[in-house]
């Protein structure tokens, strides 16, 4: 036992580190003692094996996991890209945050920051950060860490923000591998960036013309990008209402007289020292708190003023404290290029607390001139901090508040999600159903928890179904606003009832899923691709363990659990091969809209079932389209839960009717069809 603990051990440390693939060979050789007899046997082995290949994989397959290719890491200052990952975190999103700083490693390395949240370090060819990097320049050893990380965390549905225009490269690299969606969160004006790469406006504009969608943290940002691409949207900053508003008591500032004057956030090249020196000098009985790094910004003629306390840099945890302090708040920015783009993330949060806001003119701020006294000069600056100090109209306060309130980040990434399963075609998964109860319940179960690709419609058509199925269905329909089921009278036959599906879904692509399958994750993504990346695809069918033809392969998974970890061993070397076949059968077949627009819906002369698989394959063909059988998509199949129940008479009297139907429509004689091995 001591010797499994600390094999055991050594796996989770490797792995954890980024070695995976080094685990994973030392793992094969404790299995199977190179080629001799095993090494580990019996429950030791079993627990190993399934600890090792299954915590990863289960966790959050009915999500897409998400990419912050950010501007800054996330323990300097909890910003907008930390507040929306960590709210995508909390839906069940894992986050990859990746840090701005490159290192010279061997290859990626992460650490758990949250629950879901992880910060991936990448190597490089030196150690640096991105904004002095052409990573362009690393693109060999970033691209194989990116590859092992999709391959470790077992990644099959990614979004990826790109917070910063000189991620692109990378960005763009998984959005070519991996049918990554790319969104571009333009929350700066990049441009005005001391120090930032001379190749910045180029990968910008590149960025927003490739990317699936652009989002802008201002007015001003939002027109800037709508002049290169139309699919952008204005989505403003925001606070965290709840941690801003609920202030409590506390002797951080009791040594400091009041009125305190207070401003929390960057003091940059960005930020007014002459205002907050103008407003020291003239009211030396104010106190003034300022608390932020000071990189960048010359504030040595502000710390000889005994009013004025510089106190640094302060957690984010730790800001309402300071808050509960201030009898003002302030933004004292200047007025240029970058500032006039900017929507300050400090306004919505100081609004939470209710208290007074003074600020520059910014024009993000102009609509808000109820909740904020807004300046064009340090007089009037000081005049309006005047103004607020004698404030004594409550109800301002409450609009503040109910203004902030309506500002959460959390409203934010409910809108940022809806923008993202737009992005993504809707696609229409029809199933029939005729009783075998249990077998439709597993089927549904695995869509809902191994389907990642978040915009899709579930279409059941039952065939007077009489053993509960039909209650079943209806429960269903009750939890999910996704789900149709329409109920017919009699049983009209597969072709017949899948038709009435596909004239009543609305996807751009449609599956037929037969209801005696198990999804694995990232079924859907991997089968419409290929209609992506070849208009002249007409069909597609996944790899299964049971039925007729060349989809069938050799597994050797004996269970459910086994068959997830089979599944992802096996498509994880087959990505991106496919090949042509004679006939896809419907148990799983996806094809496009334009397949059906040219090729029809199912022959239903084919009654009952069988055949309609042939036909609809030969008419593809004819149509000038492709059928073909996606190896890197695993669907198990039951197989027989409907025909299998028939006796042989009536099943052999069914397959030669529609044989016949079948040869008479065509005028050729029909082959079976053949397995490849």
């Amino acid at each position: 036992m001591k010797v499994y603990s600390l094999i055991r051990r050594a796996f989770q440390i490797w792995r954890s580190e980024g070695f995976s693939s080094l685990a994973w060979r030392f793992l094969k050789k404790v299995k199977y003692g190179c080629g001799r007899a095993p090494l580990m046997s019996g429950p030791n082995k079993n627990r190993l094996l399934k600890r090792a290949t299954q915590k990863d994989y289960f966790s959050q397959a009915n999500t897409y996991d998400v990419f912050f290719f950010s501007i800054i890491n996330w323990n300097f200052r909890f910003q907008r890209p930390q507040q929306i990952a960590t709210r995508f975190a909390k839906r069940g999103h894992r986050i990859f945050y990746v840090s701005i700083n490159l290192r010279k490693q061997a290859s990626y390395t992460s650490r758990q920051l949250l629950d879901n949240v992880y910060e991936i370090r990448l190597p490089y060819n030196e150690n640096t950060a991105i904004y002095n990097a052409d990573i362009r320049n690393g693109s060999g050893i970033l691209s194989k860490a990116m590859r092992d990380l999709f391959a470790n965390f077992q990644i099959k549905e990614a979004v990826a923000f790109v917070n910063f225009p000189l991620w692109y490269p990378l960005a763009k690299q998984l959005q070519q591998e991996y049918d990554t969606k790319m969104v571009f969160d333009c929350l700066d004006e990049f441009s005005e960036f001391k120090g930032i790469d001379a190749d910045m406006a180029a990968l910008q504009e590149m960025l927003i013309k490739e990317s699936d969608f652009c989002i802008a943290s201002s007015t001003r940002l939002y027109y800037k990008v709508k002049q290169k691409c139309d699919k952008v949207v204005l989505v403003k900053n925001a606070a965290e209402f709840e941690h801003f508003h609920n202030l409590q008591p506390n002797k951080l500032l009791q040594h400091i007289r009041q009125p305190i004057i207070g401003y929390y956030g960057a003091i940059a090249e960005w930020f007014d020292s002459e205002v907050v020196e103008y407003v020291a000098t003239r009211k030396p009985n104010w106190n003034i708190v300022l608390i932020g790094h000071t990189l960048g910004s010359d504030i040595t003629r502000l710390r000889k003023y005994k009013n004025v306390y510089i106190l640094g840099e302060k957690p984010y945890i730790q800001l309402p404290k300071y808050l509960y302090w201030f009898n003002v708040c302030i933004i004292p920015f200047k007025l240029n290029d970058l500032t006039l783009s900017t929507n300050p993330v400090k306004f919505y949060e100081f609004a939470s607390s209710g208290k007074p806001i003074v600020s520059t003119k910014l024009p993000e701020l102009l609509p808000y001139s109820d909740f904020v006294y807004l300046c064009e000069d340090k007089e009037e600056f000081l005049r309006n901090i005047q103004k607020e100090l004698e404030e004594t109209d409550e109800s301002l306060a409450k609009k503040r508040i109910e203004f902030a309130r309506a500002n959460d980040w959390s409203k934010r990434v409910n809108d940022i999600a809806e923008l993202i399963t737009a992005s993504y075609p809707l696609v229409s998964i029809v199933i029939i159903t005729y009783n075998n109860l249990k077998h439709t319940q597993l089927c549904i179960n695995s869509i809902f928890t191994k389907t990642a690709y978040p915009n899709y419609e579930l279409i059941v058509v039952d065939n007077a179904s009489s053993d509960g199925t039909q209650d079943y269905l209806m429960e269903l329909k009750g939890q999910h606003k996704n789900i149709r089921v329409i109920s017919n009278k009699q049983n009209a036959g597969f072709a017949a009832a899948s038709n009435i599906g596909m004239r009543q879904s609305h996807g751009q692509y449609i599956i037929l899923l037969n209801n005696d399958t198990i999804v694995t994750k990232g079924w859907i993504s991997g089968l419409i691709k290929y209609f992506i990346k070849n208009p002249a695809v007409g069909t597609v069918g996944p790899i299964t363990n049971c039925i007729g033809n060349e989809a069938k392969i050799n597994v050797d998974y004996k269970n459910l659990s086994t068959m997830e970890i089979f599944t992802e061993h096996y498509t994880a070397k087959k990505k991106g091969k496919f090949f042509e076949i004679p006939v896809l059968a419907m148990f799983c077949v996806a094809m496009s809209r334009q397949t059906i627009d040219r090729v029809g819906l199912l022959d239903e002369q084919f009654s009952i079932g069988m055949f309609e698989d042939d036909d609809y394959a030969l008419r593809t063909r004819k149509a000038g389209l492709k059928v073909i059988c996606a190896e890197d998509v695993f669907i198990h199949h039951f197989g027989g839960a409907s025909f299998g129940k028939l006796n042989p008479n009536m099943y052999n009297t069914i397959f030669e009717k529609n044989k016949k139907r079948w040869e008479k429509k065509w005028q050729l004689k029909w082959n079976p069809h053949k397995y490849r091995y």
